[in-house]
């Protein structure tokens, strides 16, 4: 008797140990999915994190753009250099021949010397001075040269009956001119050197530089 009481007792503890078991099992189970879900959720949205916040390989190894190396322009041949020359004479030829001149003269040797004003006046071919026509030299031939710098050289020289010489030489370029005038006279005299511009202010500030003197030959 007391042993069946015994049996009774033990069976029904361990029918409690076996519900405590699957209680125990079920909630470690539940816990346990819900664990995995908040641990998928919170790793995606640590994934969407890490891509907006990681900087693209483009920003990162991509290096400012560099200037384009400036290509120097290939050396003229000889005969395309005069083909050049020859055209930029032509037309500065053309504008010299379009109007007349005013320019400023000063002299470069004389202490003192005022400004003074003359005109030249060309042709395709020829210049002359109003100044130095009026003084006996006539019209003369001219000839160019182009300078390195872009500017076109003109030169002619006069003589008058006395043969006197009268030597002048112009620079143009983008519309101004400037110059110097030698005025050698026959009897072996020393020579008078004048500048000239077509700005007047030029002029008068080249007009107060110190003078050089002349030396007689």
């Amino acid at each position: 008797m007391r042993l069946l009481k015994k049996r009774e007792r033990e069976a029904k503890m361990n029918s409690g140990i076996l519900k405590a078991s699957v209680i125990v099992f079920t909630v470690m189970y539940m816990v346990s999915a819900g664990c995995g879900l908040s641990y998928a959720a919170l790793m995606g949205t640590e994934s969407q994190t890490e891509t907006k916040s990681t900087p693209t390989l483009g920003a990162v190894t991509t290096a400012p753009a560099k200037q384009a190396a400036v290509k120097k322009a290939p050396a003229l041949s000889p005969e395309e250099t005069a083909a050049r020359n020859d055209a930029l004479m032509a037309s500065t030829a053309a504008v010299l021949a379009g109007k007349e001149w005013t320019i400023h003269t000063y002299s470069k040797t004389a202490k003192g010397g005022a400004v003074e004003i003359d005109t030249l006046v060309f042709t395709a071919e020829t210049m002359t001075s109003k100044n130095l026509e009026a003084k006996g030299y006539p019209v003369s031939n001219y000839g160019m040269l182009v300078q390195d710098n872009g500017a076109v050289s003109w030169e002619t020289m006069k003589t008058d009956e006395n043969k006197n010489k009268a030597f002048l030489r112009g620079d143009y370029k983008d519309g101004a001119m400037v110059g110097v005038i030698f005025m050698k006279p026959a009897n072996k005299g020393a020579t008078s050197t004048y500048g000239f511009s077509t700005s007047q202010a030029q002029a008068e500030a080249n007009a107060a530089l110190p003078k050089v003197v002349a030396k007689k030959k």
